[in-house]
């Protein structure tokens, strides 16, 4: 077999796809183009559409690439999927690129089984949820052999805006984005708490969020105290980061936790409220929800407060459910600030949430019932993880 440059891709869930769209028009900068793999090729059609070439089976693509990355759900899915790279029969100099969130003895087992067949391991867990991954916004956690690092990071830097390098362990990437995603789910935690003790006190959620914003500037813990204090927890696309994930991420914590004898006593009270959030019935909401089970045991949930808007500047464009992206909201807005402009129809009321980049447009509906308008595409979820995240603007 002849070595190559070739550069493949598997997963196309709503991470792997924007992730996969940006290193295709890197490679197309010298005339290449990227291989993709989905279980559902449905999902590669974007792709294909703009020249990426989709392959029938793994051991296809791995017969072409000498880089390959894999997007994928969790440890199973993953382990599948090399076996499947490794049984194909690599070809020289492959390195393998695993970008999904692990348990570090998963990364260790993997590590063990590339080495075996001669190919490198490298661990690239990704912060960002999909639309950080489209804008090229994620973080990377990087860990692996030093030259294959290098290979690789072209690649990184086209789908980040940071890539953290964690050394040549590449198990230390994996801890560090379970340590990442611990510290995001304490963070809803501590909102919730806090912002319910101002609820049961009588102050405004509104002055939390200011506070935040003067103590702890920074898109991911502003952004998902302001969905709670919104009560919004509808995924930011299918791909967003759900309690399920959320879930299964603070296992993998709980896992290390254990294995390195690390009390984690706050990990315990987030696992019991993840469940809940489970068992009432969320698991398909974002993540945040885990803050609806902390409202619900205070006694302070549905007091999210709409903001009437002040006016738009298009009455057409705000109000059309079909709004283009950007349309009828003011870029610059903050959380809970009212939409700008000038007509606004009686009755009309929206919540502007820049963390996610939605509307939140109520017609007289129930708090329950809103109707969220994506300012943004969003891709399927299929085989990825939905972001895990992380990162710019939002992670899990």
């Amino acid at each position: 077999m002849t070595p190559t440059n070739a550069v493949g891709l598997v997963g196309l869930g709503a991470m792997g796809a924007g992730m996969a769209h940006n290193i295709h028009n890197h490679l197309k900068q010298t005339s290449k183009h990227l291989h993709i793999y989905n279980r559902t090729p449905e999902k590669a059609q974007p792709l294909t559409s703009i020249g990426a070439t989709l392959h029938p089976t793994v051991a296809s693509l791995t017969r072409e690439c000498t880089v390959i990355f894999l997007m994928l759900f969790d440890d199973a899915s993953t382990r599948s999927v090399l076996a499947e790279v490794l049984a194909a029969g690599p070809l020289p100099d492959t390195v393998v690129v695993n970008c999904a969130t692990i348990l570090p003895s998963t990364t260790d087992e993997l590590v063990k089984d590339a080495n075996a067949k001669q190919v490198q391991l490298v661990s690239a867990p990704v912060f960002g949820r999909p639309d950080a991954a489209l804008a090229r916004k994620l973080v990377v956690a990087l860990a692996g052999d030093g030259k294959a690092k290098e290979r690789v990071k072209p690649y990184l830097e086209a789908v980040s805006r940071k890539i953290l390098d964690v050394g040549p362990n590449p198990r230390s990437a994996s801890v560090l984005k379970l340590m990442g995603n611990f510290t995001i789910a304490s963070l809803i935690e501590v909102s919730a708490e806090a912002l319910s003790l101002g609820d049961k006190s009588g102050v405004d959620r509104s002055h939390y969020l200011s506070l935040l914003s003067e103590l702890f500037p920074g898109p991911i813990w502003q952004g998902y105290a302001g969905r709670i204090a919104n009560e919004d927890y509808v995924p930011s696309g299918p791909g967003g980061f759900t309690v399920k994930g959320g879930l299964k991420d603070l296992g993998c914590v709980k896992s290390v936790a254990t294995e390195t004898h690390t009390p984690m006593p706050l990990l315990d009270v987030l696992q019991t409220n993840m469940k809940k959030a489970e068992e009432r019935g969320w698991a398909n909401l974002d993540w945040g929800a885990m803050a609806k089970v902390v409202q619900e045991d205070a006694g302070v949930a549905g007091r999210a407060k709409k903001i009437a808007a002040a006016g738009i500047e298009d009455e057409e464009e705000a109000g059309d459910d079909e709004a283009a992206d950007g349309e009828g909201v003011d870029p610059d807005v903050g959380s809970g600030d009212a939409v700008c402009g000038d007509e606004v129809a009686d009755g009309d009321v929206f919540t502007v949430d820049v963390a996610r980049d939605v509307v939140i447009e109520d017609d007289g509906l129930d708090d329950a019932n809103v109707v969220v308008v994506e300012l943004g595409k969003s891709v399927d979820d299929d085989d990825d993880e939905g972001g895990g995240f992380c990162g710019s603007g939002d992670t899990p």
